[in-house]
């Protein structure tokens, strides 16, 4: 093997390791090498139809008919690939968002199956009386102890 080329392999190798490390390698990456924020795209491309969570919700799901994309029926039937395919061609009353590159498509579809998860969307309970942290809907909250009073009790 020549030097050029084992000075290639080796800056390869190296490169793909750093990428390995920061966990940039799974995730979609546009052209400039940046990630893709598919949440972004989500609320710019999809949500007036299919809402915020995806639940066939938005402004304009009743002029067009957007499904819920989180029903049983919908999580069961939509893979990946049918997603995708979506996405790209259109179905219906949704158009193709020819428009977006793979990294995009893909970070889209990331998305989608996230919105999928039971998990994904709970509702917000509001905080505990001073609390200041939102708690899932129907969570066991119970109100800290009040703290120590550090004024002194009784006469001075």
């Amino acid at each position: 093997m020549t030097t050029m080329a084992l000075r290639t392999a080796l800056s390869v190798f190296l490169v793909l390791m750093i990428a390995c490390e920061t966990g940039t390698v799974s995730s979609p990456v546009a052209h400039n090498a940046e990630p893709v924020d598919g949440a972004r795209l989500w609320s710019r491309n999809c949500a007036t139809c299919h809402g915020t969570f995806g639940a066939g919700d938005g402004p304009l799901a009743a002029g067009n008919g957007a499904p819920s994309l989180t029903s049983p029926d919908a999580t069961e039937r939509l893979t990946e690939t049918v997603i995708e395919a979506m996405i790209r061609n259109g179905r219906g009353g949704m158009p193709a968002f020819r428009h977006l590159n793979d990294a995009e498509v893909q970070a889209l579809v990331a998305h989608v199956r996230h919105l999928m998860t039971p998990s994904a969307v709970q509702p917000v309970a509001p905080p505990a009386s001073g609390s200041g942290t939102p708690s899932p809907a129907g969570a066991d909250v119970t109100a800290p102890d009040p703290a120590p009073s550090r004024t002194p009790q009784g006469p001075p």
